[in-house]
């Protein structure tokens, strides 16, 4: 009976060491093909105001969903001719394999004097249509935390 219940215990711990690292490999093979798609991030155009956009991501393999997400964000800021400031902010959630976009959030503001005036804000994701970063942020959770 006790080498029976040894063999149970040795095989439950060598399949959960053999599924992390399985997932551990996932996770890396999720990473290297969102960094082979695009790139290192950073900035990556300046316009002849001074004005400049900058990307970034942020990806993650989902076990329960066995797919691979990735986070786009990029942020573009312009200066106008009277020097005023403009941003505009997006991130999109992608499923990076299959290269399809499952969700898209955006905000647009101006910088008039000292503060920041929204003109745009929204998001989607899937048929769910949001009203704010939380918003975007609370729908995407369960494809980037799971």
């Amino acid at each position: 009976m006790k080498k029976i219940l040894l063999a149970i215990i040795l095989v439950i711990c060598f399949c959960g060491t053999a599924n992390a690292q399985s997932t551990l490999a996932l996770q890396e093979k999720c990473a290297e093909f969102v960094k082979k798609s695009l790139g290192e991030g950073g900035v990556i155009d300046r316009d002849k105001t001074g004005g400049f956009t900058m990307i970034g991501y942020t990806n993650h393999y989902n076990k329960k969903l066995d797919k691979c997400f990735a986070l786009v964000s990029w942020t573009t800021l312009t200066h106008t001719i009277k020097g005023q400031e403009q941003t505009h902010f997006d991130q999109e959630l992608w499923d990076a394999m299959d290269g399809k976009q499952l969700g898209v959030y955006y905000s647009n503001r101006v910088k008039e004097g000292s503060s920041w005036k929204y003109y745009e804000n929204g998001c989607k994701v899937g048929d769910t249509i949001c009203h704010s970063k939380t918003e975007f942020e609370a729908l995407i959770k369960p494809y980037m935390e799971e």
